[in-house]
């Protein structure tokens, strides 16, 4: 069901007039209705890929948190030395819960999205040794969202391992956080204890809030029709047959379709973004003038804000904490004295991860690979002659913060 059509805009205003009508304590129970509503109107069967990763997610919680009880309970009756072996056994225990539930979820992904995909790299490898292909090319049911979902999920496990999130006991409200409907298709990636005490928290109804919920989504459709849809006429037609074209014609094409690109994706969350405000529930901004950033890691924080976000909590700072990453550092540390080198190839090793983790996101293609490592290739290369230049602005008595050079 896509959010710039009528029969969305009828689903969101059905569902508002329930959620206002009915007593405050079960509205959390009509967003989830809604939500289950939406996503089997939308996608059918493959819902069970969505209530497989709540179950595994919410097992997995209440497995770490007995596990964290259990140590409580009985830590109070050992000596300091049997307590460490304790709290090792339970860190160790508690380390298998994640990896099984995060693999499984992961898997669910890999095996719908990305399932042609690395087959495609296994027959080809089997092609090159003179093997027939093993892996046959299957049509995948696609669910809805999972994308997204999966990566929610694992936050929450993780947050729940770190102690930073409260298992949830309720199964049904952590799987409206996994399908919330205004954020399930296009994200943005939330985290559970800012939704879930949002669902339970009781919502009169408030004319403003609903105004100005309404003037950002039509703003959102704005964008999304007026702007990328007629800016996709333009690019499609160019881009299908470019030698038609001349350099001008391609180069105006280029511009458009990065327009095209910001105006559907940032339009669809402003609609988003819109529809949860009018329930008084605020979701994460993904946006903030990407293109007003005077570099690629500034664009990057303005541009998927929660992406970004969650790359940085859930892949970089785990590989930056890591065992082989510690050892890499006492390596570089022993055999290269240069403190800029020192501190950008340990960045660049975790960032690496990071970068090829948001390329194969986006998509399951080697194209998307290559657009993950390009950005990551121009962030490196800006850190490498970070000192260079900033003693050429130095040299030059050229600040920064001046206008013409932000413009620049």
């Amino acid at each position: 069901m896509n959010y710039a059509t009528l029969t969305f805009l009828l689903f969101l205003l059905a569902s508002g007039c329930v959620y206002f009508l009915i007593p405050k304590k079960l509205q959390w129970y009509v967003l989830l209705t809604a939500s289950l509503t939406f996503y089997v109107l939308a996608c059918g069967a493959p819902i069970i890929f969505l209530c497989a990763s709540a179950a595994v997610t919410y097992f997995a919680a209440i497995v770490l948190s007995k596990l964290d009880d259990n140590f409580v309970i009985q830590k109070k009756h050992l000596d300091k030395d049997r307590r460490k072996v304790l709290k090792n056994k339970t860190l160790r225990k508690k380390k298998l819960v994640v990896f099984i539930a995060v693999t499984t979820v992961l898997l669910m992904l890999l095996s719908t999205k990305y399932f042609n995909f690395f087959g495609s790299i296994i027959n080809e490898v089997c092609s090159a040794a003179g093997l027939s292909a093993p892996i046959p090319v299957m049509e995948m049911l696609m669910p809805l969202g999972i994308s997204y979902y999966t990566l929610m999920a694992v936050s929450y496990i993780a947050d729940c391992y770190r102690g930073t999130a409260q298992p949830e006991k309720n199964p049904l409200m952590l799987l409206l956080y996994l399908c919330y409907f205004p954020h399930i298709v296009e994200g943005p990636f939330d985290r559970f204890d800012n939704l879930s005490k949002q669902f339970r928290k009781p919502h009169r109804f408030d004319y403003g809030r609903i105004k100005n919920g309404g003037i950002r989504f039509v703003w959102g459709l704005f964008k999304k029709i007026v702007i990328a849809d007629r800016a996709a006429l333009i690019v499609n037609t160019v881009f299908s047959d470019t030698a038609q074209y001349s350099g001008s014609l391609l180069f105006l094409s280029v511009m458009l379709y990065t327009l095209q690109i910001y105006a559907e994706f940032s339009g669809c969350m402003d609609m988003v973004c819109g529809a949860s405000e009018i329930f008084g529930i605020s979701i994460a901004e993904n946006f903030r003038r990407p293109f007003f950033s005077t570099s690629i890691n500034e664009f990057w924080r303005r541009w998927h804000i929660t992406l970004s976000t969650w790359l940085k909590d859930y892949v970089f700072y785990p590989i930056s904490l890591s065992g082989h990453f510690k050892k890499l550092n006492t390596f570089l540390r022993k055999h290269i004295k240069n403190r800029h080198l020192l501190t950008l190839l340990p960045n660049a090793y975790a960032l690496f991860f990071v970068w090829f983790c948001n390329g194969l996101w986006h998509g399951a293609s080697v194209k998307y690979i290559v657009y993950g490592l390009y950005y990551y290739a121009l962030m490196m290369l800006g850190l490498f002659v970070r000192p260079v230049s900033a003693k050429v602005l130095n040299t030059l008595s050229i600040s920064k913060d001046s206008g013409w050079y932000r413009i620049f």
